[in-house]
């Protein structure tokens, strides 16, 4: 699962037969509840100082070209922004094996 901008979350190992899979309605919360963490601008799977420093050289409005900059999606990239990035510094995408949650396969 992915968004421009922020990292992904990835599920290994899941097991589809054929019936719906709403993984919003599993009873465990790390599965039930992806989380996509704004800050990834240049889609290397960290959010590091490259990230910053890509925000600060698009300072201003946003274009066609940026709008994944803006990260609270108030139209502008600026400091707001860049608050999210140093949140959010040092993650990497979230990733879940299905393999350890044996009572849902």
């Amino acid at each position: 699962m992915t968004k421009p901008g922020h990292l992904g979350f990835i599920l290994n190992n899941v097991i589809v037969t054929g019936a719906d899979v709403d993984l919003t309605t599993h009873h465990h919360e790390d599965i039930r509840v992806f989380i996509l963490r704004p800050g990834d601008l240049n889609n290397d799977t960290f959010i590091n100082s490259l990230d910053t420093t890509l925000l600060l050289q698009n300072y201003g409005a946003v274009t066609p070209d940026n709008m994944h900059m803006d990260l609270n999606g108030d139209g502008f990239i600026n400091a707001a922004d860049r608050v999210i990035i140093q949140q959010n510094f040092g993650h990497r995408p979230i990733e879940v094996d299905m393999l350890d949650y044996v009572d849902f396969c």
